[in-house]
């Protein structure tokens, strides 16, 4: 594709009459859906976005749909302020630290960051805000899977943010996680000092693993604030989590599983084993709900973990006369 003036990337094919799948390739290495096409085709096992080339005699085809997320990019420079609703997407370094934790993780040339947010409607930095990070399998972009999950967020009033790696080893499927969104909260909190105490999900098969790097000793936010979203999950992590390096309360925390029906990646039998295995474990809030479909993210099941993750909201522990800031943001009307 080549940049025109308008800062528009664009190209030009000749395809034949059918249907087509395609994706975009950024950087040379993240591959991304079309922001401003929601119909999705599998090709070889693979989902991508969807076109339809009509014939020449064909009826001309109706007007695209009005798109539900838009990408706006920019650079480290300039001020965080993304357009409620909007995705905002920019490259930010690691710091010394986070490149350790990234050699650590087997990416010794990781040094930057490709990290996305969306906020929405009357979003104020200054107040709390509940904050859902995404952190996919290693296969699978944490932005892309972002996108599926923003409306829903957007709807319950609810921010959130992803991260992948910009420079991954070769063969090294995804990334290291960890690293990634540790510069994105690196990035935001000194333009947003409020957000080092909003309470934070995570969502994705691997989210459990990243709940205990989100422990802040020093702030006043505890583990009861923490929810996890599991969707067509076949591996109990929360549990491996636990027994790594889980902090005090960890089993405090609310697990929703969303499991398909007729899923054979992860089976509703492998679902199941996972909810009893998280109650073995401990874990004190475990939903699991079932869809009519397969592996896939159920979109319903989204607002509803959303709005139960509401309801879960405890008081704090640390004084009975001070509100915990789950509590400060859901005390609405």
């Amino acid at each position: 594709m080549s940049k025109g003036s308008d800062g528009i990337w664009t190209t030009t094919l000749s395809l034949s009459p059918g249907s087509y799948g395609y994706k975009f390739l950024v950087n040379g290495s993240d591959w991304v859906f079309d922001p401003n096409n929601p119909n999705r085709k599998t090709v070889n096992g693979i989902e991508n976005s969807a076109i339809e080339v009509a014939g020449e005699n064909a009826a001309s085809a109706p007007a695209p749909p009005t798109p539900s997320s838009t990408i706006t990019s920019m650079s480290t420079s300039g001020t965080l302020a993304p357009t409620p609703g909007e995705i905002l997407a920019l490259e930010v370094p690691l710091s010394a630290k986070r490149r350790a934790d990234a050699v650590k993780d087997g990416n010794s040339r990781l040094v930057h960051a490709k990290m996305a947010i969306a906020v929405p409607q009357s979003f104020d930095p200054q107040r709390s805000w509940p904050v859902l990070v995404i952190s996919n399998t290693e296969a699978y972009s944490n932005i892309d899977s972002m996108q599926q999950l923003k409306q829903a967020a957007m709807d319950e009033g609810w921010v959130i943010m992803a991260a992948d790696a910009v420079e991954a080893e070769k063969d090294q499927e995804g990334g290291p996680r960890w690293p990634t969104i540790g510069a994105a909260f690196d990035y935001i909190t000194p333009q947003w000092p409020a957000m080092k105490d909003w309470p934070i999900a995570t969502g994705g098969c691997r989210a459990a693993l990243r709940i205990p790097r989100f422990w802040r000793p020093t702030s006043r936010a505890t583990s009861s604030h923490h929810r996890l979203l599991m969707m067509g999950c076949n591996q109990d992590m929360a549990t491996v989590a636990f027994h790594k390096s889980a902090p005090p309360g960890f089993l405090s925390a609310a697990v929703f599983i969303s499991s398909g029906k007729s899923d054979k990646i992860a089976t509703p039998a492998q679902h199941e084993d996972v909810k009893n295995s998280l109650r073995a474990t401990g874990f004190q809030r475990v939903r699991l709900e079932s869809f009519d479909s397969a592996h896939q993210i159920y979109q319903p099941h989204i607002g509803e973990a959303l709005r139960w993750f509401t309801a879960q909201s405890p008081k704090s522990s640390t004084s009975p006369s001070r509100t915990s800031d789950w509590d400060k943001f859901f005390k609405k009307p």
